[in-house]
């Protein structure tokens, strides 16, 4: 009985909350659709979206001023089922990164600076190959590849030698149907770690890296069944990357809380949640916590989970019709300050963007509190972001800086700062769009810093 309260309660809360999200289909007949990223292709100042699907190959949907325009950039690369975007060759414009399961392939298609693309084969013998990520494995300054073979239950990244010539090396050849590898410095000593989803081990872990590249695996739960994917970023906004993920066969959405010294509270957050795929981390409702945009395959669903502040999540449904709903992202692709969610639906063939249209109730009141004054400023090489904020008392603030995926790329924790105007400065790898919070636990101010190409 409590299965069928639950289905009906979402049935009649679906149109409530629809009115929050504006829907607007930016693609369709992308025949298979099934992973989406954002980034400014055309370096006209906005987020656009690349995405890969099944039987269309990779594309890229252009925004222009909030009109979308669809661009097939390989529409051979057939079992396509993940897509990155970042500056693979460091010429400042945004690159695209697949893999293909079926062909075993993994390809990266270099940017002309005005979405004219180059395809490279990285490999073309990764069997059963998902997870792709674009990361500086070795923190040599350029940009690697990361990526997960289900098939073989192997995690490999590919050593960039400053001329996008790849050479390969193994994480682990021993992690049973691994789907996803996401690359974190989890313990923040100054590289790169990797944490991982096994599906067919029903295993949630990561890889310690020595800084010499040599891996150290760490189980985090051996029970979730069906593990899918896996994400990394700080929930509770302590400092540390906590570690999100989904659990296909389980139907459950878990949180692993990081001590701080890598040792791991999980917590369901989400269950009864029919094949969970991806998940999302952004403060969705501007609150200043974190939320989480959700799919659900089997439910065709999209939604949101919205955090009251101490890890505590609430569903809120967008869509149950987005059959076979596979990747979300948030990101604010139309530039209002407010995170959007995109996701692409398998079943329907197309790439749908819900535009973020909370009640302004839910805005947040940092201005008016404790914390007031808050500005940015990126240095003019693009290496450096600098932040200014004032406080009425002293207190403490919780600085951190996420990419378009959720994930943090730096952080500052404050404990006791004395009334008074104050400053900060971060370092950022990359050019694009990324999401400012300074929170002092009563306050949050939000906002979108964008850092061009240098």
């Amino acid at each position: 009985m409590k299965t069928v309260l639950y289905a009906i309660l979402l049935l009649v809360l679906c149109p409530e909350v629809m009115g929050s999200w504006v829907e607007n289909t930016i693609a369709e007949s992308f025949n298979g659709a099934n992973s989406v990223d954002t980034c400014d292709i055309d370096g006209d100042g906005d987020s656009d979206v690349v995405a890969s699907a099944w039987n269309s190959g990779v594309a890229w949907i252009e925004n222009s001023n909030g009109t979308f325009i669809f661009h097939s950039i390989d529409d051979g690369f057939t079992g396509a089922i993940f897509v990155s975007a970042g500056d693979m060759d460091a010429d400042g414009d945004c690159d695209i990164l697949a893999s293909s399961n079926s062909s075993a392939a993994i390809r990266w298609w270099e940017n002309s600076g005005s979405g004219d693309f180059t395809p490279h084969t990285v490999t073309d013998s990764f069997s059963g190959v998902h997870s792709v990520y674009m990361s500086d494995m070795d923190s040599d300054g350029d940009i690697d590849i990361l990526a997960a073979s289900f098939g073989t239950g192997t995690i490999c990244w590919w050593e960039n030698d400053g001329n996008e010539n790849f050479l390969p090396d193994t994480v682990t050849s021993s992690i049973n149907g691994i789907w996803t590898a996401f690359p974190v410095d989890l313990d923040v000593d100054g590289d790169m770690d990797v944490a991982g989803a096994a599906r067919t081990a029903n295993e949630i872990c990561w890889w310690e890296n020595d800084g010499s590249m040599s891996f150290t695996h760490h189980s985090v739960d051996t029970d979730l069944t069906g593990a899918h994917i896996v994400l990394c970023t700080d929930i509770d906004q302590d400092g540390d990357s906590d570690i999100l993920a989904t659990g296909r066969i389980a139907d459950e959405i878990r949180l692993y809380i990081n001590s701080g010294n890598e040792v791991f509270t999980p917590y369901t957050i989400l269950s009864d949640y029919d094949w969970p795929t991806f998940i999302s981390a952004s403060d969705l409702d501007n609150d200043g916590d974190v939320d989480i945009a959700c799919a659900a395959y089997n439910e065709g669903d999209v939604s949101w989970l919205a955090n009251d502040g101490q890890e505590h999540f609430t569903l809120h449904c967008i869509s149950s019709a987005q059959a076979g709903a596979i990747p979300v992202l948030t990101c604010d692709l139309n530039q209002d300050g407010w995170p959007d969610i995109v996701n692409a639906a398998y079943g329907l063939n197309t790439v749908t963007l819900w535009e973020n249209d909370l009640p302004n109730g839910m805005e947040t009141p940092g201005e008016a509190g404790v914390l007031s004054g808050v500005r940015t400023a990126v240095n003019p090489s693009g290496e450096i972001i600098q932040v200014h904020f004032k406080l009425a008392e002293t207190s403490r603030v919780c600085v951190n800086i996420y990419d378009t995926s959720g994930r943090v790329v730096a952080s500052g924790v404050f404990s006791s700062l004395d009334a008074g105007q104050h400053s900060c400065s971060f370092r950022i790898d990359a050019p694009g769009s990324y999401f400012l919070r300074v929170d002092t636990g009563t306050d949050c101010v939000s906002e979108t810093v964008t850092v061009l190409s240098r």
